[in-house]
């Protein structure tokens, strides 16, 4: 009667646990290598440990770029300042020479960390691997643990029935029924233990792998074995050639010596070749008038009495100072004046130049250079 009641009352349990064991199974279970692939496949850690392969891969890229050269381009008026006749166009190019092999120690630089990323790329796949073989043979012995008990459950009820029947002709003794009842309830108990921990299994190989817990997921039978026979010599030299983790302290170590001679490059100084093209276009200098012709106020009176030292027109002259700022340059021809000389200002390029006198040969602007050389006065022949 006892054993009625409680047939009854876990058949329901049986039922259950038949469905979660069972399911509706595949006809072929996966392997823990394909399952390694799916990992391999699915693992989002790994999948960002291989992101940054490719971020290591486009940074040595980068690292290889020469510096690009440059070109400006700049345009000057004196429209705004009441003398549209100044006009300057120039055009510069400018070259970056890195010295000290910068390019070269970027490059290593970028290497080595390209190589230090395949290493823990490599490194989380065997440590993934490790984990998903180890999750499925865990996974795969508790099925067989469960199977195991599911095939001894119905050989104890069996028993159970034929020494109930003994009992009751008078062969056995009770006790040896109540033993063997006590067998039964044991081994259900630990059915549904075994059917917990199978479960629980099978869901942290899913999480491993990158299952949903939805997903069916089925083993294949037995467990993985490997016909390898391995001294402690073997494994030694296994672990030194295959290990990343082992090959990522030297590559770090190879990295920071990298770095160290990036820095000393850095320290030295580059240099950069420039070339630059410039036109002026000025009108009414020679008279100290902008192009409209109206005056341009100095910053001292300009005297009425000029001594000419020379009254012909040509293209010669006598330089006697060159100014980068117009004010000076002004101040410089009006102190001339102001002696006498018939001083005007003309821009060349970067610089105003103050001369004096106008010549139609070399040889009577170099005469009157001498003269003024003889007068205190610093200047020398040039073309007008």
């Amino acid at each position: 009667m006892h054993f009625k009641r409680f047939m009854r009352a876990a058949a329901p349990i049986f039922l259950l646990l038949s469905s979660v064991s069972l399911g509706q199974q595949p006809q072929r279970g996966l392997t823990a290598t394909e399952l390694v692939q799916m990992a391999v496949e699915r693992n989002r850690d790994f999948q960002a440990t291989k992101a940054r392969v490719e971020e290591a891969e486009a940074l040595l890229r980068q690292a290889g770029i020469r510096p690009v050269p440059t070109i400006e381009v700049e345009t000057a008026t004196g429209k705004l300042l009441g003398s549209r006749g100044e006009r300057e166009y120039s055009a510069s190019y400018f070259y970056p020479i890195e010295r000290g092999g910068k390019r070269t120690r970027r490059i290593e630089v970028a290497e080595k960390g390209k190589a230090l990323a395949e290493a823990e790329l490599e490194e989380q796949k065997r440590q993934l691997a490790f984990d998903v073989k180890s999750r499925f043979i865990q996974a795969a012995a508790e099925e067989l643990r469960l199977a195991a008990i599911n095939r001894l459950i119905p050989i104890n009820r069996e028993n159970y029935g034929v020494t109930v029947r003994r009992v009751e002709l008078g062969d056995a003794a009770p006790l040896e029924g109540q033993l063997l009842l006590t067998e039964v309830n044991r081994a259900e108990a630990q059915q549904i233990t075994f059917s917990s921990r199978t479960e629980a299994a099978i869901l942290d190989l899913k999480a491993t792998v990158g299952l949903t817990q939805s997903d069916v997921l089925t083993l294949a039978s037995g467990l993985p074995s490997e016909n390898r026979e391995l001294t402690l010599e073997k494994l030694r030299q296994t672990a030194v050639q295959s290990r990343a983790d082992l090959r990522i302290l030297a590559i770090l170590e190879e990295q920071a010596m990298a770095e160290a001679e990036l820095e000393r490059a850095e320290g030295r100084p580059d240099l950069t070749a420039s070339a630059r093209y410039t036109r002026t276009n000025s009108r009414f200098e020679q008279l100290g008038l902008p192009e409209t012709g109206t005056p341009v106020p100095s910053a001292t009176p300009e005297p009425t009495p000029v001594k000419m030292i020379s009254t012909g027109r040509g293209g010669y002259t006598v330089a006697v100072g060159a100014f980068q700022h117009s004010k000076n340059a002004w101040n410089e021809r009006a102190r001339f004046r102001n002696l006498g000389y018939p001083a005007v200002v003309q821009k060349r390029g970067k610089y105003y130049r103050v001369q004096i006198g106008q010549y139609s040969s070399l040889m009577s602007a170099k005469v009157s250079a001498a003269q003024l050389n003889k007068k205190g006065i610093a200047g020398y022949a040039t073309r007008f």
